[in-house]
């Protein structure tokens, strides 16, 4: 699916930025516009052309009334171009096919998550909604790994070597990753932190994939991780050879189910002994402290969950209430957070 001349843009300006609280509606306003003039290009790509799309005040997939729900303050606090917004509206509805072609696949994995996430509370007294954002963020990570290699496949304007691809490439460095060096990030207070193994684990396999020609410095030890040697069939892969073998669009059967499988089994061990190394080092911190930190992406922003604004289309969370570290998923089949 590549763009229709009627769909491309005269230039790659940002939507204007307003500062005033009127001029953010009138933001939101002309991002829906914008959206929206692009719909039948938008309802090709999901194939479904029922789907409604609204700039709102958080990421939101309401399945059963067919709505993609983007969040206006997220856009315009990054400063997306057009060609940005339009990229992560793809990238949410390739989310959309993926749930929509393997349904109870990804409620299985959400379960899962959610199990696995009880017990590492338990077991370290982690507050129980990070632990679940603990499991969620390298599902997530390699999820959002597929479903961009699928926006490249379906609309090729956003292949690598063309002109959206550069923008993607944009969005990532200067936006969504900014710092390169995991074990060196800037805060905002201007003082510099190393993000935890497990999350520079996780970040480096989406960062890497999205831009394999710059390099990312992490800890020893996760460098160790990622090269670890994984036999499938008599052969060897690393982390990153398996992920681009057996879980990504077209080179196997890569749907949901079977991509969550390659990572439970050979992926997901390696991202819990670095959970691990974690939680013994921050064994001697303040509790309250360990209960309410990490889970953020190197922009400050990323992994969120669904109480903190600062949730991302690349970085989302199913719209259920394991994500809240409750035990009711009511309606988590029909709505999804992203």
């Amino acid at each position: 699916l590549d763009m229709p001349p009627k769909f491309k843009f005269n230039s790659i300006d940002h939507i204007k930025r307003p500062s005033e609280e009127a001029e953010i509606e009138a933001y939101k306003k002309q991002g829906e516009d914008f959206v929206n003039g692009h719909r039948r290009l938008l309802n090709s790509f999901a194939e479904d052309v029922s789907l409604r799309f609204t700039m709102e005040d958080q990421f939101l997939i309401d399945y059963e009334n067919g709505i993609v729900q983007l969040d206006s303050k997220w856009f315009y606090e990054r400063g997306y171009t057009k060609e940005q917004i339009l990229w992560a509206v793809f990238h949410e509805l390739s989310h959309f096919r993926d749930f929509a072609t393997d349904k109870d696949g990804l409620l299985a994995s959400f379960e899962y998550m959610k199990g696995k996430a009880d017990t590492l509370a338990k077991e370290t007294g982690m507050d129980p909604q990070l632990a679940y954002k603990t499991y969620h963020t390298l599902f997530n990570c390699l999820d959002d790994v597929y479903v961009n290699k699928v926006v490249s496949r379906r609309a090729s304007y956003y292949e690598s070597k063309r002109q959206g691809g550069k923008y993607v490439e944009e969005l990532y460095r200067e936006k969504l990753f900014k710092d390169s060096d995991f074990t060196n990030v800037i805060q905002e207070d201007g003082s510099t932190s190393q993000i935890p193994r497990h999350l520079q684990f996780a970040y480096y396999l989406l960062r890497k994939a999205m831009l394999p020609s710059e390099e990312i410095t992490v800890d020893a030890e996760v460098r160790e991780a990622l090269d670890t040697k994984i036999t499938i069939n008599k052969r060897e892969y690393d982390v990153e050879a398996l992920i681009h073998t057996f879980m990504v669009p077209g080179r196997t059967d890569a749907k949901a189910s079977v991509r969550h499988e390659y990572l439970k089994k050979y992926i997901q061990p390696i991202y819990e002994a670095l959970i691990q190394k974690d939680v013994n080092e921050d064994k001697d911190s303040n509790p309250e402290e360990r209960k309410n930190d990490g889970g953020t992406s190197p922009d400050q922003g990323g992994v969120q969950n669904q109480n903190e604004s600062d949730s991302s289309p690349e970085q989302g969370n199913q719209k259920n209430d394991a994500n809240e570290g409750s035990s009711d998923d009511k309606n988590a089949d029909e709505t999804q957070e992203t």
